[in-house]
C-alpha cells in the first residue's frame, strides 16, 4: 500500500513554538504510513537546515508576496505534478500561499493549523480566511483559546476545528554541562536564577519580568535573570535593565538549541506573555522538566497551567503582580517542588509528542477515508 504524501506549507523555519511542531511532525510521524514533505514558502532557517541534515525533503520557494504569480503558479503545477494527498499549512501567509495553490491543483485533503491568537489582523485578514475556510477540511487549533478566537472571528462552523495541544519529546540534556554554563554566564553557586524561553519580541511581555525583576531584587539580591531568545526588543530591553540599575543581573543568553540544559540552570520558569500566546510550548518544556512554571492568564496558557497545582498564573502586562508570584516561590522551596513534580506529571499526562503524534496522524486517515 501506498505511503500517504503529505506536504507542510510555512513561511519559514526559524526558531520558535511552531517551527518546532512542524519539525516532530516531519521528523517522527510513522514513516511506513506518512511520506512527509517540508515547503519553506519565503525562506529557510536553523530548523530547516536541521530537518535536511536529518534526512527531511525540505524546499525553499522565495515567494515573498501574495502578487508573486510566476512563483505561485510554479507551486501550483508541482502540486499537481507530485499530487499529494494532503496540504497542512501554518501560519497566516503560507495559509494563504498554500491553500489557494491547493485549490487550483486539486488536492483533495487541505487542513490549516492556526499556532497563536492572532488580534492584529485587519478585516480583509479575517474575509480571506473566511473564504479560505470553506475549502479547508479542518482547522486545527493548538489550544481552546485559539479555536474560540478563529471560531468567533472568522465566523467558521465549529465542527471544521480540532484541537491539538502541541506536543514535545522528552527533554535530553546531553552535551554541556551545567556547572560551564554556570561559569559562562557569571552565575556564582547558590545564586537563584529565574529563566524564560522565548524571542525578544513585545508580545512575549520581557519588559514586564524585567520590571519585575527590579521588585524581586530588592527582596532577594542572590539572583539572577536568564533571558534565553534574541530578537527586536533586545536593545530596549538592556536600556530599561541599565535604568533599572539590574543590569549585573539580567543575563542575554541570545538564541540557543540547548534548551534543555538552559531549563536545567533555571529554579523558576516565567512565561510573561502581553499581548497573545497560543498555548506556550516553552512552559510545555519547563514542565517536562520538573520545574514550577509562572504564566499569564493569556490565550492557552491556562489549559496548560492550572492555578496553584501545576504553576501559577498572574494577570498580563502587570509586573508587580509576576513580582509577587516569583516572591512567593523565592519564599516556599517546598511549594516549588510540588508545582514541579504535579508540571512534569501534567506533561505526560497531556503534552507529549507521542500524544501530538497519534492526534495528526489520526486525523490525517480520517479525512482521507471520507
Amino acid at each position: 500500500m501506498p505511503r500517504v504524501k503529505v506536504l507542510h506549507l510555512v513561511e519559514d523555519l526559524k526558531l520558535g513554538g511552531m517551527e518546532q511542531v512542524i519539525a516532530s511532525l516531519a521528523l517522527h510521524l510513522d514513516k511506513t504510513h506518512f511520506d512527509v514533505s517540508v515547503f519553506c514558502v519565503s525562506r529557510g532557517g536553523v530548523i530547516a537546515d536541521d530537518l535536511i541534515r536529518q534526512g527531511v525533503r525540505v524546499e525553499i520557494l522565495g515567494i515573498t508576496s501574495h502578487f508573486d504569480l510566476a512563483r505561485l503558479i510554479r507551486l501550483i503545477v508541482r502540486l499537481r505534478i507530485e499530487k499529494f494527498d494532503i496540504i497542512h499549512t501554518h501560519g497566516y501567509f503560507a495559509g494563504v500561499v498554500g491553500r489557494i495553490a491547493g485549490l487550483f491543483a486539486g488536492t483533495g485533503v487541505m487542513i490549516h493549523h492556526v499556532h497563536s491568537t492572532y488580534y492584529g489582523y485587519r478585516r480583509r485578514h479575517f474575509l480571506i480566511e473566511r473564504i479560505l475556510g470553506i475549502f479547508t477540511k479542518k482547522i486545527v487549533c493548538c489550544s481552546r483559546a485559539v479555536a474560540d478566537h478563529v471560531r468567533y472571528s472568522e465566523q467558521i462552523p465549529a465542527w471544521k476545528f480540532a484541537v491539538v495541544y502541541n506536543g514535545i519529546p522528552e527533554m535530553k540534556t546531553d552535551g554541556i554541562t551545567v556547572d560551564v554554563l554556570k561559569k559562562q554566564f557569571g552565575i556564582q553557586t547558590g545564586e537563584t536564577v529565574i529563566g524564560t524561553v522565548a524571542n525578544l519580541v513585545e508580545h512575549k511581555g520581557h519588559t514586564y519580568l524585567v520590571q519585575a525583576a527590579r521588585i524581586v531584587l530588592d527582596h532577594y539580591p542572590s539572583v539572577k535573570f536568564l533571558l534565553v531568545g534574541d530578537g527586536p526588543m533586545r536593545p530596549a530591553l538592556q536600556a530599561m535593565a541599565g535604568n533599572l540599575r539590574i543590569s549585573p543581573f539580567i543575563i542575554f543568553a541570545g538564541r540557543r538549541q540547548d534548551i534543555p540544559v538552559m531549563l536545567n540552570l533555571m529554579d523558576i520558569f516565567v512565561l510573561p506573555s502581553s499581548l497573545r500566546e497560543g498555548l506556550g510550548i516553552s512552559i510545555i518544556e519547563a514542565m517536562a522538566a520538573g520545574k514550577p512554571a509562572i504564566g499569564t492568564t493569556l490565550g492557552g496558557i491556562p489549559e496548560v497551567i492550572e492555578d496553584n497545582v501545576t504553576g501559577l498564573l498572574v494577570p498580563p502586562a502587570n509586573h508587580e503582580a509576576l513580582a509577587g508570584a516569583i516572591l512567593s516561590l523565592l519564599g516556599n522551596r517546598r511549594k516549588c517542588a510540588e508545582l514541579g513534580e504535579n508540571g512534569r506529571r501534567r506533561y505526560l499526562e497531556k503534552f507529549t509528542e507521542e500524544s501530538m503524534l497519534r492526534k495528526i496522524g489520526t486525523l490525517y486517515d480520517s479525512l482521507l477515508r471520507r
